[in-house]
């Protein structure tokens, strides 16, 4: 009944699902961050647990630190639910070039000036190298400061909701605290606009993380870049080479001749 904000009996369909639970001997963790994952009425009169993890004995055994977590609700009526398990370790990012970056008025400019003023001494593809690297670190700082002020004023109305709708858990939101969370999500929603070019960057398959890469999807996607750019033959001194050890002396040759 705690799980049904008003709820004063048990129902035969609570019942039969505590009992369904019970019967395949499945695990029910803690919910942590709130009572309830779901709200709807126009003062979300109506809120219940209605979104669950449920694992089996020999399932658990396979996993450590299991956690189970309310995340923050923006549109939905439902909230996201995180389950974490394992040692999770954070790991360093990896460089992106992000395409919104180029809608900065000066930007080309601004690289412009850093290439130039880049002192690298040294071989050519040493300069390279190192100019690229510098540069990276460069956009690094660059986009922080940047951008750092819109993320850190997301973060901040996104906190803001998690207080609201922590207060929603245990009584109905006033008129004030109704247009407070109104303010709120159209301000977050014209964060989200602004992201847009980042989001669809992140949504394509060059940016695949550790996981996506096991389906059969990927494992196509990739054997289809790699078939596109594989080079199986070369014209070298005018005639066509399919001899993999000769053609890779050939290009490295050429590639020697065009740094010096």
């Amino acid at each position: 009944m705690a799980e049904r904000r008003g709820c004063r009996r048990i129902t035969s369909v609570m019942t039969d699902f505590s009992r369904w639970i019970k019967d395949m001997e499945l695990h029910d963790p803690y919910l942590n961050g709130g009572n309830f994952t779901w709200f709807r009425g126009p003062n979300h009169h109506s809120a219940a647990r209605l979104d669950r993890f449920l694992y089996s004995s020999e399932w658990e055994e396979q996993f450590r630190n299991i956690r189970q977590k309310i995340m923050r609700r923006v549109i939905s009526y439902h909230s996201p639910i995180m389950l974490q398990c394992g040692d999770w370790e954070q790991r360093k990012s990896y460089f992106k070039f992000e395409n919104r970056w180029t809608y900065v008025e000066g930007f080309k400019d601004l690289i412009q000036d850093w290439w130039n003023g880049f002192v690298v001494e040294g071989c050519l593809d040493f300069k390279l190298s190192m100019k690229l690297k510098i540069l990276k670190q460069k956009l690094k700082e660059w986009s922080c400061v940047t951008f750092g002020e819109l993320i850190n004023k997301n973060n901040m109305l996104l906190n803001e909701l998690v207080e609201i709708d922590l207060i929603q858990n245990d009584k109905m939101l006033t008129e004030d605290e109704m247009i407070i969370r109104a303010t709120i999500l159209v301000e977050l929603e014209e964060l989200a606009k602004n992201e847009e070019s980042r989001w669809r960057q992140k949504s394509r398959v060059l940016w695949l993380k550790q996981g996506d890469n096991n389906t059969k999807f990927f494992q196509r996607v990739a054997t289809s870049h790699k078939r596109y750019n594989t080079i199986d033959r070369l014209i070298i001194s005018e005639e066509e080479s399919k001899d993999p050890e000769r053609n890779q002396r050939a290009f490295n040759r050429f590639l020697s001749e065009a740094i010096h």
